[in-house]
């Protein structure tokens, strides 16, 4: 008697701990499930924000885009002219399409037709576009400002950082240099075609881009200041 009630004790107490787990197991999945659940909703929402963010400039970006290269042939037909005050205010808007710091435009003859931003440059920034160290930059500037081809001026946000200006003198150097060069680049050019010359220059630009890698923004105010 009293070991068959044992028996059912102990079947009892089993039985209620298997209960236990299992009701605990299902609490904990449930929680578990949902949670899981709640976060893949919140990532889908996530998601569906990026892609419509990136829809929206990718359309945006295109738009431009199109606009730009329809706005290349009034460009174009204005430079023809050779009248500045007709190319500027298309110029104007080439530049903040595009949204460079300067558009400076220039005939086949390399007469300057319009020049719109800024066109003063600290040494810094033009050693990283002419891919030389700052300290070659530095000279090369000496040299010009000593031969009134430049002239320095402080930066009106900080009057430590010195900017590069063209003057007179080295306007029409400028000029006169970019007909030497076209001439250099037509006879070079000229023992190759169309398609031998666009690989070329693409050629160039990439090797370019690999001088560029890696200088970074060097600080203007450290390696500019008089």
């Amino acid at each position: 008697m009293l070991s068959s009630l044992s028996n059912r004790i102990f079947l009892a107490s089993a039985l209620l701990a298997v209960l236990s787990i299992g009701t605990a197991l299902y609490l904990v999945n449930v929680v578990v499930t949902r949670q899981a659940e709640a976060e893949l909703e919140e990532s889908l929402v996530e998601a569906g924000e990026l892609v419509t963010q990136f829809q929206s400039l990718f359309f945006t970006t295109l738009l431009s885009e199109a606009r730009i290269v329809a706005d290349v042939s009034q460009l174009k037909a204005a430079v023809d002219t050779k009248h500045g005050p007709t190319v500027a205010p298309l110029a104007a808007e080439y530049r903040e399409a595009v949204q460079a710091d300067l558009v400076v435009v220039t005939h086949r003859n390399g007469s300057v037709l319009a020049v719109i931003g800024e066109p003063g440059l600290s040494s810094a920034q033009l050693a990283r576009r002419h891919v030389v160290s700052p300290q070659a930059m530095h000279q090369l500037i000496a040299s010009m400002e000593r031969d009134r081809l430049i002239e320095r001026r402080p930066d009106a946000a900080n009057r430590r950082i010195l900017r590069a200006w063209l003057t007179e003198h080295g306007a029409e150097v400028l000029r006169e240099s970019h007909t030497a060069v076209d001439a250099v680049e037509e006879r070079m050019l000229s023992v190759l075609t169309a398609d031998e010359a666009a690989t070329f220059a693409r050629a160039v630009e990439h090797c370019l881009a690999a001088l560029s890698e890696g200088t970074g923004d060097a600080d203007d105010t450290m390696r500019d200041a008089s």
